[in-house]
């Protein structure tokens, strides 16, 4: 009797390790697999530019305020924003973040710093910090898609601190370029970024993201 028993229970250790063994590690989503390849495509970009509209909504419901204009990024972290009604530039060099406001003879600078895109969302696009690690992704109908084929996320932060509630990207799940950006604030406002005639891997000039503060303009530095 004794020397059945070994057989037996060498089955039965041998049943409960092979189903451990062969359970295979959780998959991420579709959609989780998209926003990787976007944070790929992004956080490895030399040179990305765009033609951009911009609608503000201050509240839900609310007449959209619009501006136009160009947009250039480059990682890690450089990113300028020309509008082309009003003049007003927004440059990122990696250290200071510089916010030109010409009609108010007016210059705001800010440190830039590893949690920037905490504040303005714009900061991912130029491959600073990791949608990935930073968010939740979910799949979500936000009006009208810009493309039929394009795939819209919305993007849920997972530690507190950030500036706006949500994101939403809508993607073009080819190329993994985003075609719109939109930054959902706690009292029911939205900023918008539409992105067209988008252009990658150019060689962009140092020079787009330097800023040389213009004589005679009020300087204005702002906390972290």
């Amino acid at each position: 009797m004794g020397r059945q028993r070994a057989p037996i229970a060498l089955a039965m250790l041998m049943s409960w390790c092979i189903p451990a063994l062969a359970t295979p590690a959780a998959s991420q989503t579709p959609l989780e697999d998209l926003l990787d390849r976007v944070q790929a495509r992004y956080s490895g970009a030399v040179g990305i530019s765009a033609r951009f509209e911009q609608h503000q909504e201050v509240r839900a419901g609310a007449a959209p305020m619009l501006g136009l204009g160009a947009l250039y990024l480059r990682s890690p972290g450089n990113l300028r924003v020309e509008y082309q009604e009003t003049g007003r530039v927004f440059v990122a060099d990696g250290e200071q973040i510089y916010w030109y406001l010409p009609a108010d003879r007016q210059v705001h600078v800010r440190s830039q710093n590893s949690m920037s895109q905490q504040g303005y969302a714009l900061f991912y696009l130029s491959g600073q910090g990791d949608m990935g690690d930073d968010f939740t992704v979910q799949g979500v109908e936000w009006r009208t898609r810009l493309r039929p084929d394009s795939i819209q996320m919305r993007l849920e932060p997972r530690l507190p601190g950030a500036d706006y509630a949500y994101l939403m990207l809508e993607v073009d799940p080819e190329t993994a370029l985003v075609l719109r950006l939109v930054s959902f604030g706690v009292f029911g406002d939205a900023t918008e970024w539409r992105f067209f005639e988008i252009e990658t891997d150019t060689d962009l000039a140092d020079e787009l993201f330097q800023f040389n503060i213009p004589a005679g303009v009020s300087v204005e530095t702002l906390g972290d």
